[in-house]
């Protein structure tokens, strides 16, 4: 058991570190990433009944989004809005996977913010 604690700490260490010296870029990624993460976690404390560790990983899914929709270049126009938008309903889905149990929802979620990954992990191999 204090391996795995052992463990666990360490990989936080290692994802602080990677957070701090990441470019605002990488930021984006790893939170999007940390999204997907969370949706597979999610689905896995739905299904084992885990009420508790689902609504702590969608508050943190939620918390993150937020934070995303902050980070909004609001001057970008319709991206802005399309993106916002597109946080906005994850929020939603999020929200009613919880309430409703539903992992459709999650799934809905997943397919959205993996779109928008890919779309900004192109954005990046542009700017190169």
């Amino acid at each position: 058991m204090n391996q795995l604690i052992g463990a666990k700490a360490y990989a936080d260490i290692g994802a602080h570190s990677k957070i701090a010296s990441a470019s605002g870029h990488e930021l984006i990624d790893v939170l999007l990433r940390s999204i997907l993460e969370r949706l597979t976690q999610t689905s896995t404390a739905m299904s084992s009944g885990n009420v508790a560790e689902k609504g702590r990983l969608i508050g943190k899914m939620l918390d993150t989004l937020m934070y995303l929709q902050v980070c909004l270049d609001q001057d970008k126009g319709e991206l802005s809005r399309n993106l916002n938008q597109t946080y906005d309903t994850c929020m939603v889905l999020l929200t009613k996977a919880n309430l409703d149990n539903q992992p459709e929802y999650l799934d809905r979620v997943a397919m959205m913010i993996s779109a928008v990954r890919d779309a900004w992990i192109q954005v990046g191999e542009q700017t190169r």
